[in-house]
């Protein structure tokens, strides 16, 4: 998953131990009851335990997958088939604290931790969890807040791993509360990219207000909006929430032309049918609606 969180974002990504990212690296590994499991990041040192069935020697069926490493362990009660985690997850948990519960819809809740440069670091609220190839990754995704070692935190609501809409604190002190512009959104920084993220956030900020402004006044201005409108289609293409890039990005030449003949409201309308994902399209349409004063 792409935790370019801007998070919204990331959550976070489990690695190591909880299978969380597809890699070359990755290989089988046999368990101490003596079922294969698929290893992504192997780790000297690290052992896994499998509780449920084996078939042709691989673990299948549900149960506990438990991975034990130096200096932690973490766990996933999940299905398998053919040693790899396919989905129907029920929990995670680990040694530093997290724990998160999941229903058969894929949606949870719950906190993850983690730690890097800054510290411990934490992820609370609602998750979704995604399964690739037996790798696993869990997002934050509606109510969701983080707190990172170094101070910064975040409280909103989160879409697939991203910071949407909420009030944040930066490590330096400086505050934002309001809706979350990306740009670059296939390469951008996690959490751990707090400075980067906020000169994007300010210039996509000052960017914004510059065409709300001046909207219909043609130009540059125009050409904003439409710039602005082709990323969100390619933060929705990215994490699979179309299926037809090419009908989000005529909807942005439409955002364009109603902003040269100075149409206000059916621009706004079509940007903000682009900048939703579709499986939240209902609560996210209307709030863009809202934040535009449409």
């Amino acid at each position: 998953m792409r935790l370019t969180c801007v998070l919204c974002g990331v959550l976070a990504v489990l690695f190591l131990a909880a299978p969380g990212f597809a890699g070359e690296s990755g290989k089988f590994m046999k368990s101490a009851q003596g079922c294969l499991v698929w290893d992504p990041f192997p780790v000297e040192g690290e052992t896994v335990s499998w509780d449920g069935a084996c078939g042709n020697g691989y673990a299948n069926g549900p149960g506990v997958l438990r991975w034990t490493f130096p200096g932690g362990w973490s766990e996933n009660k999940a299905l398998l088939k053919d040693g790899k985690i396919v989905g129907e997850i029920v929990s995670f948990k680990d040694a530093l604290g997290s724990k998160l519960v999941f229903g058969k819809d894929g949606r949870g809740s719950g906190t993850y931790l983690y730690k890097n440069k800054d510290g411990l670091n934490k992820e609370s609220g609602e998750f979704v969890y995604q399964v690739d190839n037996g790798n696993v990754s869990y997002d934050l995704d509606g109510k969701c807040s983080q707190e990172w070692g170094n101070g910064a935190w975040f409280k909103g609501i989160c879409v697939r791993g991203w910071r949407s809409k909420g009030s944040m604190r930066f490590a330096d002190g400086d505050t934002y509360e309001g809706a979350f512009i990306w740009k670059n959104l296939d390469t951008y920084p996690r959490p751990e990219g707090l400075t980067r993220y906020q000169i994007e956030k300010r210039e996509n900020e000052a960017r914004q207000a510059r065409a709300s402004q001046s909207s219909g006044a043609g130009g540059a201005d125009c050409d904003l909006w439409y710039t602005q409108c082709k990323d969100y289609c390619g933060f929705k293409s990215s994490e699979g929430f179309l299926n037809e890039k090419d009908t989000c990005e005529v909807t942005c030449i439409m955002v364009k032309d109603y902003c040269r003949e100075g149409k206000k409201k059916e621009m706004i309308a079509n940007f903000c049918e682009a900048k939703c994902p579709n499986p939240l399209k209902d609560s996210c349409y209307g709030d863009c609606l809202t934040d535009m004063n449409y």
